[in-house]
């Protein structure tokens, strides 16, 4: 049955004017609030959609050593890597105004292991390829890093990592069955403007380096730095 009978037009055509008027103050609003989100100095956010977006809480330093002691990483936020059936790796994350930290939980599973990564865009993205400014941070045997490309171990046949890399660190396999690799990554590495309260593009991995990669967030290509997550870097609360 319709709203109106066939006779009453009048109140109809009142009915879809304030319809169309009302869609259309909506349609403004999103569109400001796009222009709004594209005039930020860092990436845009997407707070709704939490399997792309985290905050990373600011907590004390912690000792990068393999081993989550306990209260060490209490408080952080984390997110979870499914590899398989039966094998989850948790990536555990947080801030102390100088740093940023991670913890790799769950990187062995029976007599296989995998590599965790780091993928953060540091600067604003111009295209959805690698730039100066995207940088990946791996931790297997060795630390490897890269600066506007992903998977620089070689360069000119000369093998780039080695056991310490100037701005961060992280600890080395071979992990013991109960033990995770911990990074400590100096904001100042990433960008001397990246302070708590900006955001910035992040991507987790865990590879066996040759034909194996899971990501967190879901669905993000590591050759895409546009389809990462995006972490906002809290501030400090005092109580």
């Amino acid at each position: 049955m319709p709203l109106y009978p066939a006779s009453d037009t009048g109140g109809w055509k009142m009915q879809r004017r304030d319809i169309t008027k009302t869609m259309r103050t909506a349609l403004g609003i999103v569109l400001i609030g796009d222009f709004l989100l594209l005039c930020l100095p860092t990436v845009c956010s997407s707070k709704s959609d939490t399997n792309r977006y985290i905050e990373i809480p600011f907590g004390p330093p912690v000792v990068i050593d393999g081993a989550i002691s306990p209260g060490e990483w209490e408080g952080a936020g984390f997110v979870q890597i499914v590899i398989k059936p039966g094998w989850t790796v948790r990536v555990f994350y947080k801030h102390d105004a100088t740093n940023l930290y991670f913890a790799f939980e769950g990187l062995k599973h029976g007599g296989e292991e995998r590599y965790p990564e780091v993928l953060i865009a540091s600067r604003q993205q111009k295209s959805n390829s690698w730039e100066s400014g995207d940088l990946w941070f791996h931790a297997s045997y060795n630390l490897c890093e890269g600066n506007g490309k992903y998977g620089v171990y070689y360069r000119d046949t000369i093998f780039q990592c080695s056991l310490t890399k100037p701005g961060w660190l992280a600890n080395l396999f071979p992990l013991a069955q109960n033990q995770v690799v911990e990074f400590q990554i100096s904001l100042s590495k990433l960008n001397a403007e990246i302070k708590p309260e900006n955001l910035v593009r992040i991507a987790f991995a865990v590879t066996d380096t040759r034909q194996k990669w899971n990501l967190w967030p879901p669905g993000a290509n590591l050759q895409k730095p546009n389809t990462w997550g995006e972490a906002l870097i809290k501030a400090a609360t005092h109580n």
